[in-house]
Protein backbone atom coordinates (compact mmCIF):
# COMPACT_ATOMS: atom_id res chain seq x y z
CA UNK A 1 0.00 0.00 0.00
CA UNK A 2 2.83 2.29 1.00
CA UNK A 3 4.49 1.98 -2.40
CA UNK A 4 1.28 2.97 -4.13
CA UNK A 5 0.60 5.62 -2.48
CA UNK A 6 4.12 6.92 -2.97
CA UNK A 7 3.87 5.82 -7.04
CA UNK A 8 1.09 8.09 -7.04
CA UNK A 9 1.68 10.59 -5.16
CA UNK A 10 5.11 11.46 -4.36
CA UNK A 11 5.94 13.78 -7.75
CA UNK A 12 2.40 15.24 -7.32
CA UNK A 13 3.09 16.44 -3.62
CA UNK A 14 6.93 17.78 -5.05
CA UNK A 15 5.63 19.49 -7.79
CA UNK A 16 2.64 21.34 -5.22
CA UNK A 17 5.36 22.21 -2.59
CA UNK A 18 7.67 23.76 -4.84
CA UNK A 19 5.05 25.43 -7.09
CA UNK A 20 2.78 26.81 -4.60
CA UNK A 21 3.02 25.68 -1.15
CA UNK A 22 6.60 26.91 0.24
CA UNK A 23 5.88 26.97 3.67
CA UNK A 24 5.54 23.43 3.70
CA UNK A 25 9.29 22.75 3.05
CA UNK A 26 12.06 23.53 5.46
CA UNK A 27 14.00 26.31 5.04
CA UNK A 28 17.48 25.06 4.92
CA UNK A 29 16.05 22.48 2.40
CA UNK A 30 13.70 25.00 0.59
CA UNK A 31 17.16 26.94 0.06
CA UNK A 32 18.89 23.64 -1.60
CA UNK A 33 15.45 23.08 -3.89
CA UNK A 34 15.76 26.69 -5.15
CA UNK A 35 19.62 26.52 -5.60
CA UNK A 36 18.52 23.53 -7.87
CA UNK A 37 16.12 25.43 -9.69
CA UNK A 38 17.86 28.77 -10.45
CA UNK A 39 18.74 27.62 -13.76
CA UNK A 40 16.06 25.29 -15.20
CA UNK A 41 13.71 27.20 -17.73
CA UNK A 42 10.59 24.89 -17.52
CA UNK A 43 8.21 24.92 -14.59
CA UNK A 44 8.46 21.92 -12.14
CA UNK A 45 4.70 20.27 -13.40
CA UNK A 46 6.60 20.38 -17.10
CA UNK A 47 9.55 19.28 -15.86
CA UNK A 48 7.97 16.05 -14.05
CA UNK A 49 5.53 15.55 -17.07
CA UNK A 50 8.84 15.53 -19.36
CA UNK A 51 10.43 13.00 -16.90
CA UNK A 52 7.72 10.65 -16.37
CA UNK A 53 7.62 10.25 -20.51
CA UNK A 54 11.11 9.69 -20.77
CA UNK A 55 10.68 6.78 -17.81
CA UNK A 56 7.19 5.13 -19.34
CA UNK A 57 8.78 5.26 -23.28
CA UNK A 58 11.96 3.26 -21.65
CA UNK A 59 9.44 1.49 -19.91
CA UNK A 60 7.87 0.50 -23.25
CA UNK A 61 10.73 0.36 -24.85
CA UNK A 62 12.35 -2.35 -22.48
CA UNK A 63 9.22 -4.43 -22.33
CA UNK A 64 10.01 -5.33 -26.13
CA UNK A 65 13.62 -6.46 -25.42
CA UNK A 66 14.65 -9.79 -24.03
CA UNK A 67 14.38 -9.81 -20.12
CA UNK A 68 18.56 -9.77 -19.27
CA UNK A 69 18.59 -7.25 -22.22
CA UNK A 70 15.76 -5.14 -21.16
CA UNK A 71 16.61 -4.34 -17.48
CA UNK A 72 19.95 -3.03 -18.25
CA UNK A 73 18.68 -0.97 -21.16
CA UNK A 74 16.26 0.83 -18.54
CA UNK A 75 18.69 0.96 -16.01
CA UNK A 76 21.53 2.29 -17.94
CA UNK A 77 19.06 4.39 -20.17
CA UNK A 78 17.72 6.03 -17.61
CA UNK A 79 20.94 7.11 -15.87
CA UNK A 80 22.56 8.31 -19.38
CA UNK A 81 19.06 10.26 -20.26
CA UNK A 82 18.48 11.61 -16.94
CA UNK A 83 22.27 12.66 -16.30
CA UNK A 84 22.36 14.66 -19.68
CA UNK A 85 18.66 16.35 -19.06
CA UNK A 86 20.66 17.61 -16.12
CA UNK A 87 23.64 18.86 -17.46
CA UNK A 88 21.74 20.63 -20.02
CA UNK A 89 19.63 22.40 -17.39
CA UNK A 90 16.39 20.92 -18.69
CA UNK A 91 15.16 19.02 -15.07
CA UNK A 92 16.71 19.67 -11.64
CA UNK A 93 18.72 16.92 -9.71
CA UNK A 94 16.37 16.90 -7.27
CA UNK A 95 12.99 16.40 -9.31
CA UNK A 96 15.20 13.43 -10.95
CA UNK A 97 15.17 11.89 -7.51
CA UNK A 98 11.94 12.48 -6.11
CA UNK A 99 10.39 10.82 -10.04
CA UNK A 100 13.03 8.26 -9.93
CA UNK A 101 11.73 6.72 -6.49
CA UNK A 102 8.00 7.32 -7.95
CA UNK A 103 9.02 5.02 -10.44
CA UNK A 104 10.57 2.25 -8.66
CA UNK A 105 8.06 2.06 -5.63
CA UNK A 106 5.56 1.98 -8.98
CA UNK A 107 6.98 -0.56 -10.73
CA UNK A 108 7.13 -2.60 -7.13
CA UNK A 109 3.15 -1.91 -6.85
CA UNK A 110 3.12 -3.44 -10.81
CA UNK A 111 5.49 -6.45 -9.40
CA UNK A 112 3.37 -7.37 -6.98
CA UNK A 113 0.11 -6.97 -8.71
CA UNK A 114 1.33 -9.55 -11.65
CA UNK A 115 2.59 -12.10 -8.92
CA UNK A 116 -0.75 -12.27 -7.15
CA UNK A 117 -2.73 -12.12 -10.34
CA UNK A 118 -0.35 -15.27 -11.77
CA UNK A 119 -1.15 -16.79 -8.41
CA UNK A 120 -4.27 -16.50 -8.89
CA UNK A 121 -4.85 -17.42 -12.53
CA UNK A 122 -3.08 -21.27 -11.25
CA UNK A 123 -5.76 -21.43 -8.40
CA UNK A 124 -8.13 -20.63 -10.40
CA UNK A 125 -6.90 -23.33 -13.21
CA UNK A 126 -6.26 -26.25 -10.43
CA UNK A 127 -10.15 -25.46 -9.23
CA UNK A 128 -11.87 -26.32 -12.72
Amino acid sequence: MISMVLSILFTAIYVAAVTFHYEVIPSKLLVTFCQSRAQIPFPPILEALLLEIMIDLLREAGAHLPSKVAQSMGIVGDIVLGQAMVEAGLTSKILIIVVALSALSGSFVVTIATLETGSLKKKMQLRF
